[in-house]
């Protein structure tokens, strides 16, 4: 099989949840090849380009592009992806999944005990990509450096990550809550534990600091083990 499109227009998602507003286009070549008692093979290339969160709350969020290529081979999809156009931001993403396809059943193969390996960095200033949040009464302030990995298998992932917040800064504009100096250490050196180092001041001289962990073993009932401690904070300043 082979399929070839060029700008393909985005805003065909609205079809399946209208809700989600995008524009932009899509341009790709994905060829693929299976025959009974041999692994599937083939290769893409996506690049989605000029996309536009549309609606107010994303007015001040740039056109940007997202590129994703992937290969097939010997039971192995290989992919990596990032984006580009935000402003003083960098995101890529890459890895390894068991994954093929079966001419006889019409059907995908998963292997859930075999090898898995992805891998997440960003380099961002939170304030070029604080609008995809679409939280227009807040604003944050810093520049975030974080990667995460998954190793393992599927069925038995294995987690680690870090992120690093420096020289931060939060405001509600609402609350009139202001935090500087914003510093966040979060580290997840097991599947299991986020561990977490928090501090900051407000505009008077008050501070927080936190620290601890929460522990993932359960992912419906996260045990925490925080502490937070307050010096003079003015969390909420409504003059």
């Amino acid at each position: 099989m082979d399929l070839t499109f060029n700008d393909l227009p985005m805003d065909l998602v609205e079809l399946v949840d209208p809700a989600y507003a995008v524009s932009g286009g899509l341009d790709g070549d994905v060829t693929l090849r299976a025959k009974k008692g041999s692994s599937a093979t083939g290769n893409i290339s996506i690049k989605a380009k000029d996309i536009k969160l549309e609606g107010e709350d994303y007015e001040e969020l740039p056109t940007f592009e997202n590129r994703v290529t992937a290969s097939l081979k010997d039971g192995v999809l290989a992919f990596q992806g990032d984006v580009q156009g935000l402003e003083a931001t960098s995101i890529d993403i890459s890895g390894q999944l068991p994954f093929d396809i079966s001419i006889v059943d019409r059907n995908i193969l998963i292997n859930e005990s075999k090898p898995v390996k992805l891998e997440l960095k960003v380099d961002s200033d939170i304030n070029k990509i604080w609008p995809l949040l679409a939280m227009d009464t807040q604003e944050m302030k810093g520049q975030l450096v974080a990667n995460a990995t998954v190793e393992g298998t599927i069925s038995a992932p294995i987690v680690a990550g870090k992120a690093r917040l420096n020289d931060g800064y939060f405001e509600d504009v609402e609350q009139g809550t202001i935090l500087k100096n914003i510093s966040l250490n979060a580290d997840v050196p097991d599947a299991d534990t986020l561990k977490i180092e928090l501090s900051a001041a407000d505009s008077q001289g008050g501070k927080v600091t936190s620290s601890g962990t929460i522990d993932f073993a359960k992912l419906t009932e996260p045990e925490l083990d925080l502490n937070i401690a307050l010096s003079n904070l003015l969390a909420i300043n409504r003059d």
